[in-house]
């Protein structure tokens, strides 16, 4: 794939005055929503593991 971009645009590019486009920014947002969603997970399997079982209370008084 980016053998047919250079072939089709054998211009040099200017790598030190290259900005990030509009395809970073969407990359990155698409990230930071995956994180939200993961951290969401994880503190909600963190709940569940931090409370007893069922029945695991019960036998411990005897």
């Amino acid at each position: 794939m980016i053998a047919l971009v250079v072939a089709s645009n054998p211009q040099p590019i200017d790598w030190q005055n290259a900005q990030p486009g509009f395809t970073a920014l969407i990359v990155v947002g698409i990230l930071f929503v995956a994180m939200v969603f993961l951290v969401r997970s994880f503190l909600k399997h963190a709940r569940r593991a931090g409370e007893p079982w069922e029945g695991e209370g019960e036998d411990e008084g005897a």
